[in-house]
């Protein structure tokens, strides 16, 4: 192994360093990230380093910073931070975010600005009122659906209660030849399906008064 330093010649040994001035950082790191350059420095530094990995930084803030178990971890959070990062470059993804970093840069800065001015006509408290408002008539939009299903229900079983009274009706005529007992019985069960008959007409009443107040 040739000495860096030759005792009693006073020579030092011809070591190659490479000359800096011609390394072009911005190529190393765009290499790295596997992105394609458009020459315009700049515009490549912003468009594929600066807006991508604002994008990458928030989701890592996101899932990880606030996870309950990295928040007492902080250890632990940096180094998943990390190799998440890592396996974004290492694995070609980086490409995949920087394309779509911009759109969803403009969509937020769009939406922002959308809040602002909307915030600037209208007061907040006007539009939580307004909410109120609408969710309240969702609210009652959605019990005179509600009733109106139970009254098509009801008057489905009306029907039936109909079609039982008139086959009991006819069960009890005198050419029936019925026994006694059987009639008995058939004028007990007549008598149930009136009930609920009557029953059910008075619910259905009661949903129709509803509605026209909901």
């Amino acid at each position: 192994m040739f000495p860096l330093f030759q005792i009693g010649a006073g020579t030092l040994p011809n070591i190659n360093i490479p000359d800096l001035s011609q390394v072009n950082i911005a190529e190393i790191i765009f290499s790295i990230l596997k992105v394609s350059p458009t020459g315009d420095i700049v515009t490549d530094l912003v468009n594929l380093i600066f807006f991508p990995h604002i994008v990458i930084v928030l989701w890592l803030a996101i899932v990880y910073f606030s996870n309950e178990f990295t928040k007492t971890h902080k250890g632990i959070s940096l180094l998943l931070a990390f190799a998440f990062y890592f396996f974004i470059i290492w694995n070609s993804w980086y490409v995949f975010i920087a394309s779509l970093s911009q759109m969803w840069l403009a969509l937020t800065v769009g939406i922002s600005l959308f809040y602002f001015i909307f915030s600037k006509f209208i007061h907040p408290s006007a539009t939580a009122a307004r909410g109120q408002i609408a969710q309240g008539v969702g609210a009652k939009i959605w019990e005179r659906r509600q009733a109106g299903k139970a009254i098509d229900r009801m008057n489905e079983d009306l029907k039936e209660c109909k079609r039982n009274i008139d086959s009991i009706t006819r069960d009890l005529l005198p050419s029936s030849g019925r026994s006694s007992d059987e009639k008995r019985a058939l004028q007990e069960a007549l008598s149930a399906w009136r009930m609920r008959e009557l029953d059910l007409k008075a619910k259905i009443r009661e949903l129709e008064k509803s509605k026209q107040f909901v």
